[in-house]
């Protein structure tokens, strides 16, 4: 345990560094948020409800302050995966999986705090119906941050399960856009959740990509009430658990026959 302690660590350690990286990320998930409340505004027309406008617009800051949980991926791993250097990792005495998984969280968790803070922070002094609103309650803010943490670790484990298909294909390109393409689209990043019809909420809210933000957004604004949050942890711990079963999996059978490149 102590071996992987020790990779997070220092994969969260080196993210620090990436300062410019940060405010690059905070400057575009900003613009991109305030084209987006607008652009529902405009949709949602003149005589709009403003509790619905505003509880829109609270969905996108939170969409956009981790939208680097959502999309980033550990680079390290794919390039040791194409060039061949995979072969150095499998001589460290550790498990593959569990030493990928952390990093990758590492990576997810602090890329995603660093941008989030100052984003959310700039948005909560934006007028009202366009920033972020407050929490439903203290509980409400409270039992969301506890679902977003497993929402962090599920969408770690779908990384993990494409470093293992990459591991297979050795072409992260296709495998890595077909992935985050269906993560932001099901999980309400490219449109909320909450504005897709309902036939398609009970069947999409089911699934794991509502798990990682769309759940603990529903939480913050109180749409979900405190006294169902036993039930959509449940979902997400199975979800962490499946998940998490086929990545190993997917692992275990593809190092047992890895080809390193050139080998």
């Amino acid at each position: 345990m102590k071996t992987y302690l020790a990779a997070f660590l220092m994969r969260a350690k080196m993210e620090t560094q990436y300062r410019a990286a940060a405010l690059s990320g905070l400057a575009t998930q900003l613009f991109f948020g305030l084209i987006l409340v607008y652009l529902y505004r405009a949709l949602y027309g003149a005589g709009a409800d403003l509790a619905a406008l505003a509880s829109t617009a609270t969905y996108v800051w939170i969409q956009q302050a981790f939208f680097r949980m959502v999309c980033a991926d550990d680079n390290t791993l794919t390039a040791a995966i194409i060039k061949g250097d995979m072969a150095y990792q499998l001589v460290r005495p550790v498990d593959q999986y569990n030493f990928w998984f952390a990093r990758n969280l590492a990576m997810k968790l602090v890329g995603a705090l660093m941008r989030a803070f100052p984003l959310l922070l700039i948005a909560a002094l934006l007028p009202a119906g366009v920033g972020l609103s407050a929490p439903a309650s203290f509980g409400a803010l409270m039992l969301s941050l506890l679902s977003l943490l497993l929402g962090l670790v599920a969408v770690t484990a779908l990384s993990n399960i494409s470093a293992g298909l990459v591991l297979v294909t050795l072409d992260n390109r296709g495998v890595n856009a077909v992935i985050t393409f269906l993560i932001l689209f099901l999980c309400g990043n490219i449109l909320p959740l909450t504005l897709f019809p309902d036939r398609w909420q009970r069947f999409i809210q089911w699934q794991p990509f509502a798990q990682i933000l769309d759940a603990p957004i529903r939480l913050y604004t109180g749409e979900y009430a405190l006294r169902g949050f036993p039930q959509i942890a449940l979902m997400q711990v199975f979800w962490i658990v499946l998940l998490v079963l086929i990545g190993r999996m997917l692992w275990r059978h593809t190092l047992r026959r890895i080809v390193i490149q050139g080998g």
